[in-house]
């Protein structure tokens, strides 16, 4: 099986990389599988949720920018690179899902021009902006997609359809509107917390008499006195309307969900991860944000602070 898998991968770079004689034909074809048009422009992303949100918020601007007035079609490797698409139906034409192999092979394809192929994600430039101290997670995504530094994000679209699914879910759960505090302690980018700072939480709050939703994914609900269940990333925005308070790790669903008429208190396990991620810099939301840093020698301070901003 793992002699297969090598021979698959070197046979995927034989076709898709530049300096190979199959290159051309390979992009051709692909084009004519994603339903590419002369018009058209096609952008892949290898980006975990967070980035990739960023991007399909501004793709209008990268659009007016290079002259494209049809909607893009976005590629990715990832079944939540078509969730987020869903939420800009008017920016993003479909969703096509082709294997990270094969996208990380286009990773050299840098020209934004109708009828191509635009990729996102390039291993060399992305370490160097993320490398850089100076810039911001969303400023290094705008620079890297070639828009302008006050570039805004739109607001994503969520149909009715997925409302009334978010509440359905919400009601069964037994949850109460307004009094349910959203917990998501995972995340990819930065280091988790300990476990009991969580279940103190999930504690404290259901002794106030509010209820506690835990945000996990592909595991089991280890936090006693919380209720959990599967949301698509459309449901999670309507959701956590519905809670009305989110004590979150930052994470990529914190871009994605941040945009909710609802409180957010961020907590970033060191000083270096607020300094990148921080959301100070997104004027448009900032009054209903409250961030820390956690200290793993006080955390009982910062659960009195979060529940100040909770119980207020």
């Amino acid at each position: 099986m793992k002699i297969f898998t090598t021979l698959k991968k070197k046979l995927i770079r034989i076709l898709f990389i530049k300096k190979y004689p199959f290159h051309r034909v390979s992009i051709f074809l692909l084009k004519k599988i994603i339903g590419l048009k002369k018009d058209e422009l096609a952008i892949v992303s290898m980006f975990h949720s967070g980035e990739t949100y960023m991007i399909a918020a501004m793709i209008d601007s990268i659009r007016k920018k290079f002259g494209i007035e049809k909607p893009v079609v976005l590629v990715g490797s990832k079944n939540y690179h078509g969730q987020i698409a869903e939420m800009f139906p008017d920016q993003i034409k479909k969703y096509y899902q082709i294997s990270g192999d094969i996208a990380l092979c286009l990773q050299e394809r840098r020209d934004i021009k109708k009828n191509e192929i635009f990729a996102l994600y390039n291993e060399k430039i992305w370490k160097y902006f993320k490398a850089r101290s100076d810039l911001k997670q969303l400023d290094y995504v705008k620079q890297i997609i070639f828009v302008e530094p006050e570039t805004k994000l739109l607001n994503p679209t969520i149909s009715e359809e997925v409302k009334l699914e978010a509440k359905r879910k919400f009601d069964e759960l037994n949850l109460i509107k307004g009094k349910t505090v959203f917990l998501s302690p995972e995340a990819i980018s930065v280091k988790v917390l300990p476990n009991d700072f969580w279940q103190n939480l999930a504690d404290q709050i259901n002794a106030k008499g509010y209820k506690v939703f835990l945000n996990i994914i592909g595991r089991e609900n280890n936090i006693k006195n919380s209720v959990s269940g599967f949301l698509t990333l459309q449901e999670a925005i309507a959701f956590v309307e519905l809670c009305g308070n989110v004590v979150a790790l930052r994470s990529g669903l914190c871009d994605i969900v941040i945009s909710s008429n609802t409180k957010f208190q961020i907590i970033y396990p060191d000083e270096k991860s607020l300094e990148k991620y921080s959301f100070s810099h997104y004027s448009d939301h900032k009054n209903k944000i409250t961030e820390y840093v956690f200290d793993e020698l006080n955390w009982k301070k910062l659960t009195e602070q979060i529940f100040k901003k909770i119980f207020v």
